[in-house]
C-alpha cells in the first residue's frame, strides 16, 4: 500500500514565521468571529482546523497534519504562498520554490505570466509544482496520496440585494469591527499606510483617524503634478497626520542597480506572480529617513474598489470572451460555476488569479524592509457585503463611494473626489467605441504618447519602465525586442532568461 513521505521547507525570511503546535503549522494572524487575536499555532489551544479558520477573518496559511491526512489552507486572498509538489509517494510543501531550470517551458503558463502577470489557478513556472489558490484547501490521504482540492469562500455571493439602511449600518459595523483588530493587532507599534488620492487607502485611514491612532505614518509617492498626489497631500494636511511625500523620478529608480533591489526581485519571483515594484523606491527613501520603526505593520488598501464594483460593466457578458478582449488572454481554468451570472464568475477568476496573485504580492516588499502588513479590505464580512450587492448599485463605485463620503469622508473634511476621468465608468464609452474602430497600430501609438501624462500615470513609471529596458539592453546578456512593451513584461522578460539556458534561440522565441 502507498504511504506518502512528507517533507515540509518553510522559507519566509522576514516579518512573519512560521509556528507550529506538534502537529499544525500557521503563519499569519487570524481573528475569530468574537475578536480573538490567534497569531501562532499554539494560540488556538487545540482547536486549529479547517472550520476554525475558515470561520475566522485575516491572513494566514496553514498546513494540518493528522495521521490519515495533510491539509494545506489559504486564506480570501492566499496572502501568504503555499506550493505542493506530488510524486509518487512523494510530497514536498513549501512557501517557496528553490529555484531551478524548467525542464520543459510550458508555452501557456509563458502566457499567462506575460498577460496577467500571474500563472492561472494551481499552475506556477516550474514543472510538476502547483499553488494553492485563494479560499481554497487541499486535502490529501497519505495512505492513498488521493487528494481534493475545496474551495471554501466563494467570491461571489448569488442571492443579491439593493443598498438600504441596514446596508450602511453593516457597512458602518464592519468598518468598525476592521479597526478593532487593527488596534489589536498592531499594540502601539507603528501603522504604515501608503495614502494615495483614491477611496480605499483614505477609507483606512479614516477609521484610525478617528480613533486616533497616534503612531501612524502616510506616505505618498507619485509625481506631484498628478491629482492623485495633491489630493493624498491634502488630506494628510487636513487629517494632521505625519505624512512623507516621495517624488518618483529617476533618481529614485537609480535603485534599479544597488543590490538591495536586485535581492528584492529574485526573492519575490515566487513561481506564480511576478513582484511589485512600486512601493519597493518609496520605502527604501522613508528607511534612508530613519522614519521606519521596528516591527512597523503596514495597511495597504487594496482590493476594495474590486469589492465596491470597479471593474462591473452595466452589460453582459460571454465570460472567455471578456477575459480575451480584456487581458488579451485565452483562459484556461474559468470556474463551473452553473447557475451563477457571468459577472459573479468573472470576479471569482479576477480574484483566484490576478488580484490575489499579482496585487496581493506587493506585500512581500513589506516584509523585505523589516515589517508586518494586514490587508484590512480583505476582511470576509467586507467582501459579501459587497458581493451580494444588486449589480447596478455597485457600477461605478456608486454605492461604495456614496457610503464612504457620508459616514466617513464628510465627517473629517476629506470628502475630496477624484477627477471623474480617473473614475470606472460602467458604460461602454466613446473610447472603447474608438478602440474598435481604429486599427490597432495606431490605438498603439496613441497610447504610448498618452500614457506618459500625469493622469494616466501619477506613478512616473514610464520613466522606471525606460530604465529597467536601457538597463537590460546595456547589460548584454538580452536580445531586447525594439517594440513599445510595459514594464510588467520586462520584467517577466528578465525573469525567464534568467530561468533558462542562454542559448540565444530560446532567448529569441521568448520575445514573440
Amino acid at each position: 500500500m502507498l504511504k506518502v513521505k512528507v517533507d515540509l521547507k518553510y522559507h519566509y525570511p522576514n516579518g512573519y514565521s512560521w509556528t507550529n503546535d506538534g502537529s499544525h503549522h500557521f503563519i499569519g494572524y487570524a481573528f475569530e468571529k468574537g475578536g480573538l487575536l490567534r497569531n501562532s499555532a499554539k494560540a488556538w489551544n487545540g482547536e486549529l482546523s479547517v472550520q476554525t479558520l475558515v470561520n475566522s477573518s485575516g491572513c494566514y496559511a496553514a498546513v494540518l497534519r493528522s495521521d490519515k491526512d495533510i491539509k494545506l489552507v489559504a486564506d480570501t486572498a492566499a496572502s501568504f504562498p503555499l506550493f505542493w509538489k506530488l510524486e509518487g509517494d512523494q510530497l514536498q510543501v513549501s512557501d517557496f520554490i528553490e529555484k531551478e531550470i524548467p525542464r520543459h517551458l510550458s508555452p501557456l503558463v509563458l502566457d499567462s505570466m506575460l498577460k496577467l502577470y500571474c500563472t492561472e489557478f494551481t499552475e506556477t513556472f516550474y514543472e510538476g509544482w502547483q499553488c494553492l489558490p485563494a479560499g481554497h484547501y487541499l486535502k490529501i490521504d497519505l495512505q492513498t496520496g488521493a487528494h481534493q482540492l475545496l474551495r471554501w469562500f466563494d467570491h461571489f455571493v448569488v442571492e443579491k440585494q439593493e443598498a438600504n439602511i441596514d446596508f450602511a449600518h453593516r457597512y458602518q459595523a464592519i468598518l468598525n469591527q476592521i479597526k478593532s483588530q487593527i488596534i489589536e493587532f498592531s499594540k502601539g507599534k507603528q501603522v504604515l499606510l501608503p495614502l494615495s488620492g483614491g477611496y480605499d487607502s483614505r477609507l483606512i485611514l479614516s477609521l484610525l483617524a478617528k480613533e486616533p491612532y497616534t503612531n501612524l505614518l502616510c506616505y505618498t509617492y507619485g509625481r506631484r503634478d498628478s491629482a492623485e498626489v495633491q489630493n493624498a497631500l491634502a488630506i494628510g494636511k487636513q487629517l494632521g497626520v505625519a505624512h512623507e511625500y516621495i517624488p518618483y523620478d529617476e533618481e529614485v529608480f537609480s535603485q534599479i542597480t544597488s543590490e538591495d533591489w536586485k535581492h528584492y526581485e529574485r526573492s519575490n519571483f515566487l513561481g506564480r506572480s511576478l513582484p511589485h515594484e512600486q512601493d519597493f523606491f518609496a520605502l527604501s527613501i522613508l528607511k534612508s529617513r530613519g522614519l521606519l520603526q521596528e516591527g512597523f505593520v503596514a495597511l495597504p488598501g487594496y482590493c476594495g474598489d474590486i469589492a465596491g464594483g470597479s471593474f462591473l460593466k452595466n452589460h453582459p457578458i460571454d465570460v472567455a470572451q471578456f477575459i480575451r478582449q480584456k487581458h488579451g488572454y485565452q483562459a484556461r481554468h474559468i470556474p463551473n460555476l452553473d447557475g451563477t451570472e457571468a459577472w459573479d464568475v468573472y470576479q471569482q477568476w479576477l480574484t483566484e488569479n490576478r488580484l490575489s496573485k499579482f496585487i496581493v504580492n506587493s506585500v512581500r516588499v513589506f516584509e523585505h524592509f523589516g515589517g508586518k502588513w494586514m490587508l484590512p479590505l480583505w476582511h470576509p464580512d467586507f467582501l459579501q457585503l459587497f458581493y451580494a450587492l444588486r449589480f447596478e448599485e455597485r457600477w461605478g463605485q456608486k454605492v461604495y463611494i456614496d457610503v464612504a463620503f457620508k459616514y466617513f469622508f464628510q465627517p473629517l473634511g476629506i470628502d475630496i473626489r477624484k477627477p471623474t476621468s480617473d473614475l470606472p465608468d460602467a458604460h461602454a464609452g466613446w473610447k472603447d467605441q474608438v478602440r474598435q474602430i481604429l486599427p490597432k497600430e495606431l490605438t498603439k501609438r496613441i497610447r504610448k504618447f498618452t500614457r506618459k501624462s500625469a493622469a494616466a500615470d501619477p506613478c512616473n513609471l514610464h520613466v522606471l519602465y525606460e530604465m529597467i529596458y536601457q538597463n537590460m539592453k546595456e547589460s548584454g546578456r538580452y536580445s531586447m525586442p525594439e517594440v513599445d512593451y510595459n514594464i510588467n513584461f520586462l520584467r517577466a522578460f528578465a525573469h525567464f532568461c534568467a530561468d533558462i539556458p542562454q542559448n540565444g534561440k530560446e532567448i529569441d522565441n521568448l520575445e514573440h
